[in-house]
């Protein structure tokens, strides 16, 4: 553990703040000196910092509906409520701050809780079910919390204790449990607010672009877990040259107002040009809240989660189109390509049955794909060094020379319309996934035949039903060699910490 208090740390994070180091950079620094616990008090000093910069932040139309949105989003982030209550204290006028108490109490009481949080509050609560001997001790619990999803849960949870003892329910339990019919629109109200801070976010742009000499107007704007997508319509005659390379210009301009230190991202669409402004309470897109595992199953539709767009709108990816039969993949440590091949693999392996999926693993780091060894759908342990991934490939050649012959023989052209024709035996898919597939090329002792093998898969496996993955932290372009890219259709670019490495990937 450092020597650092908290007043130490306190100093260092202010003087890197206004040496302009973002919040990912004084947390890189963190993790370099400090333990666990002055590490989230860093994140804790950049939370409240963040959200007492926001509420000082000059603004044209300041009113409530902006204060409240604030809050909202400092609550999210996990800004505690003695944090906001202090900023508050400090920034604001009488008159605000106790709107503020009144906001800050209204979201802690109906903020729709997100299922990791519900999920974490559920484990707790089970534990209090195995051991309580009364329901009166959920009582107790269930009288102290304040978010009222949470609220019902404990009271549910003291009626099956209650039944569960024999007990009779007192009357704090009954109308504990009747509240529950009187909160179910209190999420529509949270949506309605959203939409009144985004549209005036979005006339707020709209009015600095007209500062600029720049005619348009204000379509709408969705909200994803990483960006805000704002779209305007330029008006007649105002070419999007204009607007093109005002993203420096906007950050100086509305940084601080909407809240964004990055430049935007300006782009057209039919019909629109749009703002998409990276969000600083940047959210999770959990797997469990999008995919689909329930739905009638096609051999001829097999896909993968492909994430969330920047309209918040749910991606799949298939792995029937031939666009996209085989993909390369790259970003560095950290930026989400280890997670991407988790959720693939995990979302396969749940979503349809060994005789429609096979899969072909190799971590040849020990990383991100050996805690799938045992699954039914692997066709070989996953392969853990070049050997065995050679052995791998030169399978899926093998496999691929057979299934041609199949194809043959009965008058079909590839794996989707022989399943179409033999729907009763259909012709499973196999999905390599290689993790590392910089250090194979680079291993001396095999990769040449490595190269050789994956040639041949990525010239003629797709039609026969076999997917290659390739993914690497080191997109190097002297090791994976332009004739391996260019036959790999689909790109998934990370994060990566040089703009040529997203070059190479994509």
């Amino acid at each position: 553990m450092s020597d650092y208090s908290n007043a130490d740390i306190t100093n260092a994070v202010h003087a890197l703040k206004s040496q302009g180091l973002s919040n990912q950079d004084i947390i890189g620094e963190a993790e370099q000196v400090f333990d666990l616990g002055q590490q989230q008090y860093v994140a804790d000093i950049l939370q409240e910092s963040d959200f007492g910069s926001k509420i000082i932040r000059p603004t044209k139309n300041y009113d409530h509906n902006y204060l409240f949105e604030l809050i909202y989003q400092a609550v999210i982030s996990g800004t505690s409520a003695e944090q906001i209550i202090d900023v508050c204290w400090a920034k604001l006028n009488l008159e605000d701050l106790a709107f503020s108490k009144l906001a800050l109490e209204y979201i802690l009481t109906n903020r729709y809780i997100s299922k990791y949080e519900r999920d974490a509050f559920i484990i707790e609560l089970y534990k209090q079910y195995q051991n309580s001997e009364s329901y009166q001790d959920l009582i107790t619990i269930a009288e102290s919390t304040k978010n009222i999803y949470l609220k019902q849960l404990v009271y549910k949870t003291a009626e099956l204790v209650a039944k569960k003892n024999g007990e009779i329910p007192s009357l704090s339990l009954e109308k504990g449990i009747a509240q529950n019919n009187v909160i179910a629109n209190t999420n529509q109200n949270t949506a309605l607010v959203q939409e009144n801070f985004n549209s005036q976010v979005g006339n707020t742009l709209v009015e600095t672009l007209n500062d600029f000499g720049i005619t348009c107007s204000y379509l709408d704007t969705k909200t994803g877990p990483t960006f805000k997508r704002i779209k305007i319509r330029l008006g007649k005659g105002v070419s999007f040259k204009k607007v093109q390379g005002l993203g420096s210009d906007l950050v100086q301009q509305l940084g601080e107002q909407i809240g964004f230190d990055n430049p935007p991202m300006i782009s057209v669409i039919p019909g629109a040009v749009v703002f998409d402004i990276p969000r600083l309470d940047r959210q999770i897109a959990n797997f469990a809240d999008y995919v689909d595992l329930t739905s009638e199953l096609d051999i001829n539709r097999i896909v993968i989660p492909g994430g969330v767009d920047v309209d918040g709108k749910y991606v799949e990816i298939s792995l029937c189109d031939s666009n996209v039969y085989h993909t390369l993949g790259g970003g560095m440590t950290g930026g989400g390509k280890s997670q991407f091949e988790k959720a693939m693999v995990l979302y396969l392996a749940l979503r349809y049955p060994p005789s429609f999926v096979k899969l072909a693993l190799s971590d040849v780091k020990l990383v991100s794909l050996t805690c799938f060894n045992g699954l039914p759908h692997l066709i070989a342990p996953v392969a853990e060094d070049a050997m065995s991934t050679l052995q791998i490939f030169n399978y899926l050649v093998a496999e691929q020379e057979l299934r041609y012959q199949e194809f043959k023989k009965v008058g079909v052209e590839n794996i989707n319309e022989y399943n179409q024709m033999f729907c009763d035996r259909p012709m499973p898919r196999i999905i390599s996934v290689t993790d590392e597939c910089f250090d194979l090329l680079s291993d001396t002792s095999y990769k040449d035949q490595i190269e050789t093998a994956l040639m041949k898969l990525l010239a003629k496996a797709g039609a026969a039903g076999i997917n290659i993955f390739l993914f690497t932290q080191r997109p190097d372009k002297d090791v994976i060699k332009p004739l391996i890219r260019s036959n790999c259709s689909g790109k998934v670019a990370f994060m990566v910490s040089r703009p040529e490495d997203s070059g190479i990937i994509l």
